[in-house]
């Protein structure tokens, strides 16, 4: 299946070395290729949950007016784009935000996102019932495998650095599933609202606009 590029993976480490399948009983072997297998499908899947995660901005605006969406999109995608940092005015020495004529956004519409937190909920148990539980426990079984066989001392130290430096690569997007939970209405509208005031010169007490009608709750 190979590795999805997003994280800076050492191929030293997630390819399995030629040296484990010398060292390693065949048994044991072949559970670690299952093992390495059910890292990769749940690296994969992953990263689909992540890209979902990251377009939850794009679930805040009314989706009818098509051209006026896309618009408002793309105006979106270069404020996060945006960094002061990395613009500095030459004479004050200060960060430099984008000016606040450049930003027209659409009102926030709450009903598209009421549809996306479903979705995404349905997307994240899946996730989790899924490819993670998988990995979890050929990982641990593999662990517990890897433990009781039958080695010389030095292939068994080889084997078990090898493998402790594999699941500590793991953990780089592991950990980031833990961080993967999409905020309420308010909590996005406040995460929206304070990347448009660190990144665009509106002022403190700039407002995102929310759209209302008879229906919204």
């Amino acid at each position: 299946m190979g590795w999805p590029v997003a994280y800076n993976f050492s191929p030293d480490i997630v390819e399995i070395p030629a040296y484990m399948k010398e060292i390693l009983p065949t048994r044991v072997y072949q559970l670690l290729t299952l093992t390495v297998e059910a890292a990769e499908t749940c690296y994969s899947e992953h990263i689909d949950l992540e890209y979902m995660y990251e377009t939850r901005f794009r679930h805040m605006f009314d989706l009818s007016d098509w051209e006026a969406y896309y618009a408002n999109w793309k105006l979106i995608e270069r404020i996060l784009d945006y960094d002061p940092q990395q613009h500095i005015d030459p004479v004050t020495g200060l960060p430099v935000k984008l000016p606040r004529n450049s930003l027209n956004l659409l009102p926030a519409y709450k009903y598209d996102w009421h549809k996306f937190d479903y979705e995404w909920l349905d997307a994240h148990d899946e996730y989790f019932r899924g490819p993670r539980r998988a990995w979890d426990s050929a990982k641990d079984y593999f662990e517990e495998v890897l433990m009781d066989a039958e080695m010389s001392h030095e292939d068994g130290r080889v084997a078990f650095m090898w493998w402790a430096r594999y699941v500590t690569e793991m953990e780089e997007w592991e950990d980031v599933d833990d961080e993967m939970w999409v905020p309420s209405w308010d909590e996005v509208v406040e995460e929206l609202t304070n990347l448009v005031k660190e990144r665009v010169d509106v002022g403190e007490d700039w407002e995102l606009e929310m759209f209302v009608d008879d229906e919204d709750d």
